[in-house]
């Protein structure tokens, strides 16, 4: 925080007013997490003002059901415009929802706080705490600071909307940080012995590379785990697995061990909001950041996955049977019926050609 406030007492008599009001944007300004009170050491009076000088403002601002909204607030005006530097902390102390609801009081507040240095500091702190911040609203603000127009409020906004909604993931986030793995349960004894994560280590760390390879980039530290096996490791984006729906570009990843495809991995909006992204099969996990360790974080337990054998059973089961290649779509079952049908014909043809020439 670079202003200083002259006047604490000013402060005050601004924010009990505001609690006056009832105005539920600035109830967390006697939340000793708010920077200008740490700062000071001080707490809000939730009664600084006299019963006099209450009914005096509550006098100019009637609130009765012919009152504008705008009426309501319009002593609020005069209190951030006499405050003066200070009205610059208030707004930095507010969350995102508080300043949309001091927005909406009325058209001076909404203009104070549309200003794009309001939102360019809140984009700063997205981008601090957010794994994944679209790469359009960077684009956005970084015209914005180069140009001087533009409104910053719909950066923020369009960052907020691709985060929230969007789960699918672009190849350039695909690549552009490693991913921890860990195998699931269901995967048998056999795997989760051989991975540290599940006796108290850390998770293995994976790249995933442009050239459609996949690299083990860092072995976990845990002394008891076995050293991972170095395989042939490649991905490939499908559109649609042969257990599940059609979805955008991205939604799926088919990775292959060695030659042989494994289940299809489902990409998803990881459940810790911070817009990073998990990607799960039957059998394993891979997240966008660290794995925290077994049984620290709920979310991220195998209780709380999506998918299990039982949402992936074709696609498992060509595995389980040696097949090298899992087709893709509802349609891939039919044409492995096919090529196995035609191969028995052709076996059977073989045969007989074969009975023909011995009799002959």
């Amino acid at each position: 925080m670079t202003n200083i406030i002259s006047n604490i007492d000013e402060l005050e008599r601004a924010v009990n007013t505001m609690y006056m009001y009832n105005l539920p944007c600035v109830r967390k300004m006697n939340s000793p997490s708010c920077p200008v009170l740490v700062k000071r050491r001080r707490c809000l009076p939730s009664s600084s003002h006299t019963d006099k000088e209450e009914l005096s403002l509550k006098r100019q601002c009637p609130d009765n059901p012919s009152s504008t909204r705008s009426k309501k607030y319009c002593h609020l005006e005069n209190v951030v415009e006499h405050i003066g530097g200070a009205g610059t902390e208030i707004l930095e102390c507010l969350n995102v929802a508080d300043t949309l609801s001091l927005m909406n009081c009325n058209r001076f507040f909404y203009e104070k706080t549309n200003q794009n240095w309001v939102w360019d500091r809140k984009m700063d702190i997205l981008e601090s705490n957010k794994i994944f911040v679209s790469a359009g609203a960077k684009e956005m603000r970084e015209i914005i600071g180069t140009k001087g127009s533009g409104n910053m409020k719909d950066v923020y906004k369009h960052a907020s909307r691709d985060g929230n909604t969007r789960n699918y993931i672009r190849l350039n986030e695909l690549v552009s940080r490693p991913w921890s793995f860990r195998m699931k349960e269901a995967a048998g004894a056999v795997w989760t012995k051989l991975d540290p994560w599940h006796s108290g280590g850390g998770a293995h760390q994976f790249r995933f590379l442009e050239n459609f390879t996949v690299q083990h980039v860092q072995q976990s530290n845990d002394q008891h785990s076995k050293p991972f096996l170095p395989q042939n490791m490649t991905w490939r984006f499908i559109s649609e697995p042969m257990d599940s729906e059609r979805r955008p570009s991205g939604s799926y990843i088919r990775i292959s061990f060695n030659g042989r495809d494994v289940p299809t991995y489902h990409v998803r909006r990881d459940p810790l909001n911070k817009w990073g992204f998990i990607m799960e099969n039957c059998w394993g996990l891979f997240a966008s950041f660290d794995l925290p360790e077994k049984g620290t974080e709920p979310l991220l337990e195998d209780s709380y996955m999506r998918l299990s054998k039982e949402n992936q059973k074709l696609e498992s089961l060509f595995y389980n049977n040696g097949f090298n290649s899992i087709p893709e779509g509802p349609g891939g079952l039919w044409i492995c019926y096919w090529k196995f049908f035609k191969n028995q014909n052709q076996h059977q043809d073989q045969n007989h050609n074969a009975i023909l020439s011995d009799v002959n």
